[in-house]
This record gives structure tokens, sequence and C-alpha cells, in this order.
């Protein structure tokens, strides 16, 4: 409902940036345990921005490749992200039990979305520049 807006306003570009953003504040909303209405905002903001960065990775794949790349590079990001995905649980679950928390966990996703904001805006010059390169092997 508010992504295509956005997105024509912003470009995926920024627009990711600012997604990952929401994504890394909802997380650490979330250490403020002790106020509901902080919580709640965080899991929201957490939740909104997971799901439109699903659809910015697309703008992003179709701004850097060509349309006969594009399901080669789509299946190879998709690998480490579904990896990723599967890994987390586990992940968290063992820094839940070595520190009797979420804390840890709940920093880590945190520091993890500013590494991406910081991968995104120093590599986002080049990502146009893929469009013009040779397909896939």
């Amino acid at each position: 409902m508010i992504f295509t807006p956005l997105l024509h306003r912003l470009g995926a570009q920024t627009l990711t940036v600012w997604l990952l953003g929401c994504l890394g504040i909802g997380t650490l909303l979330l250490h403020v345990a002790g106020v509901l209405a902080l919580a709640v905002a965080g899991i929201v903001l957490f939740g909104m921005a997971n799901g439109a960065l699903t659809l910015a990775r697309s703008e992003l794949l179709v701004l850097a490749y060509r349309p006969e790349d594009y399901g080669t590079a789509n299946g190879r990001l998709a690998r480490p992200v579904n990896l990723a995905q599967a890994l987390t649980p586990f992940g968290m679950g063992l820094l839940f039990t070595l520190t009797g928390g979420y804390g840890w966990s709940l920093t880590v996703l945190a520091g993890l979305a500013g590494v991406s904001i910081l991968k995104l805006l120093r590599g986002g010059a080049a990502l146009l520049t893929y469009a013009s390169e040779p397909p896939l092997p």
C-alpha cells in the first residue's frame, strides 16, 4: 500500500536503506521490554520492514541485472538469504542459552542491519553498472 509510492519517491536503493534502518530500529525497540508500547512498535516496524525488504530486493535486482539474468541472480541471492533464515533460530537460541536473554541476539540483529546499510551505501554506486555487464555464467 505504501511501498510503491515510496519506491517512486525515493528510488529502490534509498528505500532499501530506509527499510534496513527500520529493521534495526525495530530490533532495538525490542530491548525496551518494560515498555509495552515500544515493544509493540518494534514488532510492527520490524515486520513491515522485513516484508517490504522482499519487494525492495526484487526492485534492486531489476535495476542491476538484465531480464535474461534476473532469475539466475535472484536464485543466487536467495540461497544465502534462505540459509541465514534457516540458521537464525539456531544462532539466536544459542545466544539465548549462553547469555540467559535475548539482549545479545537483538544487538547482533541490529548490528547486522547497520552493516547491511553500510554495504548498500558503499556498493550502491556500482549497483547500476551490473546491468551492462555480460550475463552470469
